[in-house]
């Protein structure tokens, strides 16, 4: 099978996790088919990536979210979040089990906010809320489970 190039790439943020992995956000395409990729590397070579592909927020939609792992590699969150979004809180099955995040990057058009949590392996992802400037939740993301239907 044929996978299309996505053309060239830009790093919008990078980070490294308390494990020494490193991650980076990468775009590829621009204004309303700009996707977004999070790709960790771990210290013996590995790499992870998984994203969004093209085009932004839909509609009214408050985020878009990405969330996987590669066999035996940590829990990878990143959200694409509309202008009014101020952080997102990722609840998970760790001990201590919500993360807050601040955005790492924010799209030139149309504004929308990157945000990313690369988590221990063993965690997994539970749902996202979104929150504005006082702390309110302004969306939510809960992904459906196996056998769910489409709606």
């Amino acid at each position: 099978m044929d996978i299309p190039a996505l053309g060239p790439s830009r790093v919008i943020a990078e980070g490294r996790t308390p494990e020494a992995a490193e991650w980076r956000v990468e775009t590829f395409g621009q204004g309303g088919e700009m996707s977004v990729i999070l790709t960790t590397v771990f210290p013996d070579g590995r790499r992870d990536s998984g994203g969004m592909g093209g085009g932004g927020i839909a509609g009214d939609t408050t985020m878009a979210v990405y969330h996987g792992r590669g066999e035996g590699t940590p829990l990878s969150v990143l959200c694409r979040t509309g202008p009014l979004v101020s952080r997102v809180r990722i609840v998970t099955t760790a001990r201590n089990g919500e993360h807050l995040l601040e955005p790492v990057a924010t799209l030139p058009e149309p504004g929308e906010k990157i945000f990313v949590a690369v988590l221990p392996p063993g965690i997994d992802f539970v749902n996202a809320y979104a929150l504005d400037d006082a702390g309110e939740v302004i969306g939510r993301h809960t992904p459906r489970r196996p056998g769910e239907g489409h709606g």
